[in-house]
């Protein structure tokens, strides 16, 4: 993941003091988990789709522009900003977004997608609290760093929490009771959502570990694809069995088949391993590979 978070630093030994309204407030914009991302990139809003609005159930809407984000800011409802830097032609739609933004900190959420680090400490001196200025990447990645985000995110939740329960604490206890019963149901709810994402990050893991072995395989044939160029090399293993791993021949002098079989799973037991016999006639077999599935391939030589 290419992300950079800065947490914010929130002193939680103090009671704070909102009023009631300001509480009322508050707890309805965090419990509507409405977020609104500027964003035009057909890939990152299908990511931020698949973790925000269909792993966590939150309600997701894409914005198009700076002014788009200020009309939302005004009608109030969203409680959760992410803003793409570049949108269009505009290298910098999203530090003038959060610019308009700044002045509502104490009360929404906000982080920043950029791929110029140059405008980090823009970003943190227009807005100190920012949650993260991050890097998307793309493919697996992009999925794996909305992820994290969205993790940034709940424990900002959860902090919010704290802080509304300190000024729960100094109501009357009528009032106390009810809010109080509110936060710690709300809580419970937050800690099921975390479960969800560290469900998810998983499966991303799992899904980038599997791509991360398919790449490794693909070297491994494309190695032996090279080294069948060279003719010296094809004719001293002619009708010989070869293995590789890692995109490099291993046990270039073992001649048996079964003591090849051996040494590889024994030396690599949880690498993608490629072993297979070398032909004149271009036949190649694939003989094993450690998931243990059998595929059949042929390669002119």
């Amino acid at each position: 993941m290419h992300s950079t978070y800065r947490p914010q630093h929130v002193e939680l030994g103090q009671p704070v003091s909102l009023d009631l309204e300001s509480i009322e407030r508050r707890l309805e914009k965090i419990l509507s988990r409405r977020i609104d991302v500027l964003e035009d990139g057909p890939s990152s809003k299908r990511a931020y789709t698949k973790i925000f609005s269909d792993g966590l159930g939150w309600q997701l809407k894409f914005l198009n522009s700076k002014h788009d984000v200020l009309t939302s800011a005004e009608e109030g409802m969203a409680q959760i900003y992410i803003l793409d830097n570049r949108i269009g032609s505009n290298a910098t739609e999203g530090l003038e977004a959060l610019q308009e933004l700044s002045h509502r900190q104490s009360e929404i959420l906000i982080a920043v997608c950029s791929s110029y680090p140059r405008y980090r400490s823009n970003a943190y001196s227009i807005c100190p609290s920012l949650v993260a200025y991050f890097d998307k990447g793309t493919g697996s990645d992009l999925d794996a760093s909305i992820c994290g985000l969205a993790s940034q995110f709940i424990e900002r939740i959860s902090l919010e929490y704290v802080v509304i329960q300190q000024s729960i604490n100094l109501l009357r206890d009528v009032e106390q009771s009810f809010l109080s019963s509110v936060v710690f149901h709300a809580q419970r709810a937050l800690k099921m959502e975390k479960e969800k994402l560290e469900k998810l990050s998983n499966q991303l893991s799992n899904k980038n570990d599997y791509e991360h072995e398919e790449r490794i395989a693909d070297k491994n044939v494309s190695e032996f694809d090279q080294l069948k160029i060279d003719a010296e090399w094809l004719q001293s293993y002619n009708n010989r069995y070869v293995a590789f791993v890692d995109g490099k021949q291993v046990f270039e002098h073992v001649k048996d088949e079964n003591e090849l079989r051996t040494l590889t799973r024994q030396k690599y037991p949880d690498k993608r391993r490629f072993i297979t016999k070398v032909h004149y006639d271009g036949d190649v077999k694939i003989i094993k590979q450690p998931s243990g599935l059998t595929r059949m391939i042929r390669v002119k030589s």
